[in-house]
């Protein structure tokens, strides 16, 4: 195996990694890490047939890998099906745990035969595009078909917006104080959203009371999985259960012409909840971690 420093990545031989893997992630694109996580390096296989991920940061001097804002799991990109995923992961494994005192991120894969490190089964879920709306809508619990008729008793309309902005905005305005959010945070975002539009397919919804944009979501797409990486609401979308119609129209305008819908999450159970409700189903994956917990780098 071989491991690269950021500027020593070919790049257009990474993507091309990316873009032929199995099962591709837009978030392992070169022009994605280099926004949200600058300092990234990578394990990579003899003639670019496998890689993995370092999310490396550094600060005075100490090096050490934590998982990105706005990236959910990260991990092994391979091509061959019949790849040996487990040894390989092993492998990266300990180069990780040789290399890196502190380590807490999340890996692609849904299990590990191993005491080299600690890990911890996430959520993710994921909806199957490729059948009827019909047949999807049948699947919806209860609750969604109710918040959906609310919404519609509401007269909110969904309809698709040119920038992502004002979502941003509204999602800092409900919940920037109670999640930490800044000014970097705020930034970052908009970078790569801005880059992911340049390289790839994204959609923004919104939902409206008459001209009032009420709760907003963006979705980003490539390679036949769209995910929903971000959403903003507001009191009034609450009332009016905007979110529900704004997935239900996404999930409309989408069956039979992409495979899955990625929710993204979710470890709070009130959000497993909600996104499970349409019909998804779970898929692990692992965060690991390093023996020490924590890091201080002094005032």
């Amino acid at each position: 195996m071989n491991v690269f420093n950021n500027n020593d990545i070919d790049r257009n031989r990474w993507d091309s990694l990316v873009e032929q893997s199995v099962s591709p992630k837009i978030t392992s694109f070169s022009w994605y890490l280099d926004v949200v996580c600058p300092q990234w390096k990578a394990i990579v296989g003899d003639d670019f047939s496998w890689g993995f991920v370092l999310p490396e940061k550094r600060k005075f001097g100490f090096r050490y890998l934590i998982q990105p804002f706005i990236i959910q799991q990260l991990g092994l990109i391979y091509l061959n099906k019949d790849f040996n995923i487990s040894s390989t992961v092993d492998m990266c494994l300990e180069y990780v745990k040789s290399h890196y005192p502190f380590f807490d991120f999340n890996i692609n894969v849904a299990s590990l035969s191993t005491d080299r490190v600690e890990s911890r089964l996430n959520n993710n879920l994921l909806l199957n595009l490729q059948q009827s709306y019909e047949a999807i809508r049948e699947g919806y619990s209860a609750n969604v078909r109710r918040n959906l008729k609310k919404s519609a008793e509401s007269g909110i309309i969904v309809k698709r917006v040119d920038n992502f902005d004002e979502i941003i905005r509204m999602f800092v305005d409900d919940k920037g104080d109670k999640v930490g959010w800044n000014s970097r945070k705020s930034q970052v975002l908009v970078d790569v959203l801005n880059v992911v539009k340049a390289h790839r397919d994204i959609e923004v919804r919104g939902a409206f009371s008459g001209d009032e944009l009420v709760c907003g979501a963006v979705f980003i797409g490539f390679g036949g999985r769209w995910t929903f990486i971000f959403s903003g609401n507001s009191d009034k979308g609450r009332e009016t259960s905007s979110m529900f119609s704004i997935i239900d129209s996404f999930i409309h305008d989408s069956v039979n012409q992409a495979l899955t819908l990625d929710f993204e999450g979710s470890n709070d159970q009130g959000l497993y909840r909600f996104y499970k409700s349409f019909g998804a189903y779970d898929e692990k994956y692992l965060r690991v971690t390093s023996k020490i917990k924590k890091i201080s780098f002094g005032s």
